[in-house]
């Protein structure tokens, strides 16, 4: 017995593929048909996106993308379908007429199990899966091992159907959305990201981020700091190009491959730095988005925190029991008086407040967003005035709109030097609102920066100290204190290093001294302008 002929209890469903409609043949009421299309596109060779659709009762009703593999009974192996297809001898007119049993398919993201739950309902969605021998179904039924085995070991699997990084995702986490929508899992992020680096003498380096999504404190987010030109930015622009490459062809299962669902890359101005990969990759084995969270207080519409948050109403995809919408607003409770936030209109002087845009009808909500004045910053409404934000208010809100419109369950967020334009005490909030939303998603961050007041919003065991020594040689350290909450003195002179004094004041203290003043005339003197540390120094 092979393994395509092992499989669940259930009754084998009729399963067609064909690159024509399935009219030709005496087709039953009830089957699945496979279209493959796009055979310029392959995986290691392997050629398996296809559209499938389920037919019932004679009538034709839904449809998805996924990646499919048919079990070749001559070669004794699952082939992408449109290998088989290429192979076949009638060419583009072939049909081959089989069931469930000699099928496997996998859906290419979370929000297609999404769509299918809420197309038929819980019991109604597996068995349609089933139907189409998709490997989240197989899974979560529990009684079709031997073909889950043989499948999961399958070329196909492990180097097409599980190759992009949404698809392989939504293998290890769309069982529990097939057990319906407020059962979706969201605590099974990433747990472990490592980047390779090279140093200026050529000597490889690697950095590992962990994270935590079951504890009660927060380790959803990891900080990377240290002067500069040692690699903290290289090191973020490596894990994005690390996921669009994928895995390499002799990697099997989850083995050194980034397993968080997408990728969102912010930068902290709109000038292409070179720190990310643009978003023009050949062939992505994931989802990736380079976005700018700078502030543009009147330009074009689109390159605006306004017209972020637009974007984001327009957008009616949940994550869980939430929708993207409710995400952002939740998270922006982190900023003071979120309730003041409002658009300047562009049909009339009145003002539209954020919160309108909470709206439950979607002709108002549609009304309200033709209304906004897109190429104008938000502000506040205070009164009967609006107000700009500052610049640090506009990027927190467009950070979290555009995270919030681009973002999946396990995904991860990349942010370089998100302190430009922040104050410091801002540094705080935004953590807070990062927290909720990545508590909300599933997901996780890692940052790069100069500041210690990151340093401070997280765990010692997640933050990463890069240093390179006079030589050139660079070096990986955890910090050798606890961080959260610590003093910000303390944790700037464990990571700067007490060499790190100004070069300003040592020059001044320089050329007090050549004045040869005694200690009482020097503090006569400048006494009103020097601090007690500087004084003390200069008594030595």
């Amino acid at each position: 017995m092979n393994s395509r002929e092992i499989k669940s209890g259930q009754t084998p469903h009729k399963v067609i593929i064909s690159l024509r409609g399935p009219d030709q043949i005496d087709r039953p009421d009830s089957f699945v048909w496979v279209r493959p299309y796009d055979f310029s596109w392959n995986d290691f060779g392997h050629i398996t996106r296809a559209t499938i659709f389920f037919f019932h009762n004679g009538r034709h009703e839904f449809e998805y993308n996924c990646k499919a593999a048919y079990f070749d009974p001559d070669a004794k192996k699952y082939v992408g379908v449109g290998n088989f297809m290429q192979q076949d001898p009638s060419g583009p007119n072939s049909i081959i007429e089989t069931d469930s049993r000699s099928l496997i398919s996998l859906g290419q993201d979370q929000e297609t199990y999404r769509e299918i739950v809420r197309e038929y309902g819980v019991e109604l969605a597996s068995d349609r899966l089933l139907a189409a021998g998709d490997l989240v179904a197989v899974r979560n039924k529990g009684s079709a091992k031997d073909v889950e085995k043989s499948a999961l070991e399958s070329d196909v699997f492990q180097l097409s159907l599980s190759r992009d990084s949404e698809a392989y995702y939504a293998f290890r986490n769309a069982a529990t959305i097939l057990r319906g929508l407020d059962q979706e899992d969201i605590s099974s992020g990433p747990d472990k990201v490592t980047v390779a680096l090279t140093d200026q003498n050529g000597l490889e380096y690697e950095i590992g981020f962990t994270f935590n999504h079951h504890t009660t404190i927060p380790k959803r987010t990891c900080v990377i700091i240290g002067k500069n030109g040692v690699g903290k930015s290289r090191a973020l622009g490596g894990i994005a190009r690390k996921a669009l490459q994928g895995i390499d062809r002799g990697a099997r299962g989850g083995e050194d491959r980034i397993t968080a669902s997408r990728i969102l890359a912010f930068t902290p101005s709109n000038e292409c730095t070179g720190v990310f990969p643009n978003e023009g990759w050949k062939r992505p084995a994931t989802f990736y988005k380079r976005l700018s969270s700078s502030r543009v207080r009147s330009g074009t519409a689109g390159n605006t925190a306004t017209a972020s948050i637009a974007e984001l109403s327009r957008n009616d995809r949940m994550i869980s029991t939430k929708s993207r919408f409710s995400i952002f607003m939740d998270a922006i409770q982190a900023i003071n008086r979120p309730e003041e936030i409002a658009f300047r209109s562009s049909k009339s002087p009145h003002f539209i407040k954020l919160k309108e845009l909470q709206t439950h009808s979607e002709h108002r909500r549609l009304g309200l967003l033709s209304d906004m004045n897109q190429a104008v910053e938000p502000g506040r409404h205070i009164g009967d005035k609006f107000f700009h934000l500052s610049a640090g208010e506009v990027q927190f809100i467009k950070l979290l709109a555009q995270a919030c419109t681009y973002i999946e369950n396990g995904s991860l967020l990349l942010l370089d030097e998100p302190e430009t334009h922040l104050h410091p005490n801002f540094i705080a909030r935004l953590m807070s609102a990062l927290e909720r939303l990545l508590a909300d998603t599933g997901s996780c961050a890692i940052m790069a920066t100069h500041s210690v007041y990151f340093v401070r919003e997280v765990f010692h065991d997640q933050v990463v100290i890069v240093e390179r020594d006079d030589d050139g040689e660079v070096s990986v350290k955890a910090p050798g204190m606890r961080t959260f909450g610590a003093d910000i003195s303390t944790i700037s002179a464990f990571i700067f290093g007490e060499e790190d004094s100004s070069f300003l004041a040592e020059d001044t203290m320089a050329r007090i001294k050549e004045e040869n003043l005694s200690f009482d005339e020097l503090r006569e003197k400048y006494g009103r302008f020097l601090s007690r540390e500087i004084l003390s120094d200069l008594r030595k």
